[in-house]
């Protein structure tokens, strides 16, 4: 069963555009849960025509308080009951073989809990956008790390999973333990790549709506830190190829260290009230570590061991 979790508030200028998206898949989904947040304008209206006229499930559970998205949306999750769950805004538009090709992806990649993907970028009035949503927050760079075995590190630094183009599956949600007012979307891919079980899927499955009245938009990862940093974790990412198989197995033992010592800050973090407090706070301390001398210091440790 596939669930779609959809999250409303005054948002009838897209929401009728977005819900014909996911009723003209070529992969039908089996219900729609939209928790709408306290919204004045028609989207109620818009929202109940369109379940009258649909096949398709379409739950609508109206909050009585107005919860913010991040709560929000953890209601929308665990109110679904499908096998998969599909994360969704209001104002974006899904590309009919969304759900097709991410069914395909979790089939073929049974430990993988949380996937995530690229979308194209468009304005309020629907006009293509340069670029996509990865040239912002998962360029090809971030991407290498990700590959090369460091996901748990590229997300514990920043975000590049956007919640827009995220499905997860259902056996995560017990695992869910973070506080509501750090954004779903961070919380999830952090949790899933600290248990290797994060992907993504390089397509671009949906268009992705950059608007003055939007929650979130794109936040970039600031790209001098990150380059610093990045430029460290190839190094390491590189060693445990040309290792031997007890240097590898030592090496991935200090990260599986490493990777808790990261994993209690960010806990932490998630308890702050404001998202972007975090992205102001980007830098080489920022977990309260330094990210960038830490991998340089596992660098020198596995050198050592090389030449003696």
């Amino acid at each position: 069963m596939r669930s779609v979790a959809l999250c409303t508030y005054n948002g009838e200028h897209y929401i009728r555009q977005q819900l014909d998206s996911i009723l003209r898949q070529t992969m039908k989904v089996d219900e729609i849960v939209v928790c709408d947040d306290g919204s004045t304008d028609q989207t109620l209206s818009i929202l109940k025509n369109v379940a009258d006229g649909s096949d398709i499930n379409i739950h609508i559970h109206r909050n009585a308080t107005h919860l913010g998205p991040a709560y929000n949306f953890q209601q929308a999750i665990s109110l679904c009951r499908g096998d998969l769950i599909f994360l969704c805004d209001q104002d974006d538009v899904w590309h009919e073989e969304k759900v097709a090709v991410t069914q395909d992806y979790f089939d073929h990649h049974p430990d993988i809990t949380v996937v995530f993907t690229n979308a194209y970028l468009i304005g309020g009035d629907g006009r293509p956008l340069e670029g996509t949503l990865w040239d912002y927050c998962f360029d090809k760079e971030v991407r290498a790390l990700f590959d090369a075995g460091l996901e748990f590190e590229c997300f514990a630094y920043g975000n590049h999973a956007t919640g827009a183009t995220m499905a997860i599956r259902r056996q995560t949600i017990p695992d869910i333990n973070y506080n509501p007012d750090f954004l779903h979307d961070h919380a999830l891919a952090a949790l899933a790549a600290n248990n290797d079980s994060l992907g993504y899927i390089d397509q671009c499955l949906i268009s992705y709506r950059i608007h003055e009245n939007q929650v979130c938009g794109i936040m970039e990862v600031p790209p001098v830190t990150w380059s610093d940093l990045a430029s460290a974790m190839k190094e390491v990412a590189a060693l445990p190829l040309r290792a031997d198989k007890r240097e590898r197995l030592a090496f991935n033992k200090e990260r599986r260290a490493f990777r808790k010592q990261l994993l209690g800050p960010l806990k932490i973090l998630m308890h702050q009230k404001q998202y972007k407090k975090l992205y102001r706070k980007a830098s080489r301390t920022m977990l309260g570590v330094d990210l960038r001398e830490s991998f340089r210091h596992k660098i020198r440790i596995l050198n050592r061991r090389k030449t003696t």
